[in-house]
Order: structure tokens, then sequence, then C-alpha cells
């Protein structure tokens, strides 16, 4: 999906999108830096109520 993700960016001239593999659960960003996250079907596998917060912080 990441080849995909730089695939389109590219074509749309997106050069602000920066796909990022990480587990949620340790991705470290800077606050402001996503503005999208895609966990796709996986949510409740996760360590929710850490997740949802490092999302929303």
């Amino acid at each position: 999906m990441i080849e995909v993700v730089r695939s389109a960016a590219v074509a749309a001239n997106a050069v602000e999108v920066r796909p990022i593999v990480s587990s949620a659960e340790t991705l470290h960003a800077d606050t402001g830096s996503v503005e999208l996250a895609v966990i796709g079907n996986a949510f409740h596998r996760l360590d929710r109520d850490l997740v949802a917060g490092r999302l929303l912080g």
C-alpha cells in the first residue's frame, strides 16, 4: 500500500504526502504533522485508548 500511496501522490503532485509504516503504538510524530491516519480494519486489535490518544494529540 505504501507504493500505491507514493505513486498516487506523485501523480497528483502532492509533495506534502509522506506515507509512514509504523506500529500505531510506537509511532513518533510531531504534533500537527499528521492529518490522516489509516488503520483499516484493525483498530480492535490495538491498545485503543493509547492509539486514539496519540492520534488526537
